[in-house]
């Protein structure tokens, strides 16, 4: 008993030591290499790595060498059951103020070991928000956004993309969804 005691004592230490020891800014560089293959590039200004936590401030971000937003913050929170990202204060440039709205106030994506088959995405635009979920067996992407008429008719172009779920109650927002298989 005390030899099944002291190996689970020591593969809990290994996997604490595990993720402290985690070089989270190698994760980071890698996903910036992947990017990279797809035309986006990430810059930032300052990056600090903690035990448990990663933040990134004033991320760049460009597309095909065409500047999408600036401004951005990256926190990522890595723990032996969950994962934490939590991307705020996304500025988008102007001239993609048709498409999307250019302030985006938070995006929230956490991935649990309890539902290992799907990351949860929550979309907060200040005025709108969205919930989201990535199905990695189905390789689909669905997110739900609660808009208005004046979101349909400010962002036309988004919102032709979108089907309507169902109505609310009070008729001043309704429920949309979007959907996508990668």
């Amino acid at each position: 008993m005390k030899t099944i005691f002291k190996y689970l004592l020591y593969f809990i230490f290994f996997i604490i030591t595990l993720f402290l020891f985690l070089p989270k800014e190698n994760i980071y560089y890698a996903i910036l290499e992947t990017l990279q293959k797809n035309k986006i590039v990430l810059s930032h200004s300052t990056l600090s790595d903690d035990y448990f936590s990663l933040d990134i401030k004033n991320i760049k971000t460009k597309y095909d060498d065409i500047e999408v937003s600036n401004n951005a913050n990256f926190h990522l929170d890595m723990f032996l059951y969950k994962t934490n990202i939590n991307i705020y204060d996304i500025n988008i440039d102007q001239s993609f103020s048709k498409y999307i709205p250019t302030k985006i106030k938070n995006i929230n994506i956490n991935h649990t070991i309890i539902d290992p088959l799907y990351i949860n995405i929550d979309f907060d635009f200040g005025k709108y928000k969205a919930i989201g979920q990535v199905n990695l067996l189905k390789r689909v992407v669905k997110i739900d956004f609660n808009v208005d008429k004046l979101f349909k008719v400010k962002y036309k172009y988004i919102a032709k993309q979108l089907k309507q779920i169902k109505n609310n109650s009070d008729k001043k927002q309704e429920v949309y969804s979007f959907e996508y298989k990668y």
